[in-house]
């Protein structure tokens, strides 16, 4: 493991606290960079998002990383409180520059 930091997910005070990490393992002789952030929604499970690459994270791919996170907005939907909701229907994002 490389790092592991607070992170916000989204902006303002609706800003949803997490926790990113940050690692690297060996695999066929390469290494394979990962970031990882998860947040909680309670009554609804976590989101996590992630991002893999065979390179070490820039100020590119940094900067990236924090405008996706910074764009998230959750849906607001009447299935919220219904146990049966799915992940994919409670949660927006746009997908990250270069993407799609």
């Amino acid at each position: 493991m490389l790092g592991r930091n607070p992170v916000r997910l989204g902006g303002g005070d609706a800003a949803i606290a997490g926790e990113q990490i940050d690692a690297c393992y060996r695999s066929a002789n390469r290494t394979i960079h990962q970031r990882q952030a998860a947040f909680p929604f309670p009554n609804r499970g976590m989101l996590i998002f992630s991002a893999t690459g065979a390179g070490a994270f820039g100020d590119h791919a940094n900067a990236i990383w924090a405008d996706w996170l910074a764009s998230f907005t959750p849906r607001s939907t009447t299935e919220d409180a219904s146990p049966q909701a799915s992940a994919s229907s409670a949660f927006s994002s746009p997908s990250p520059a270069g993407e799609g």
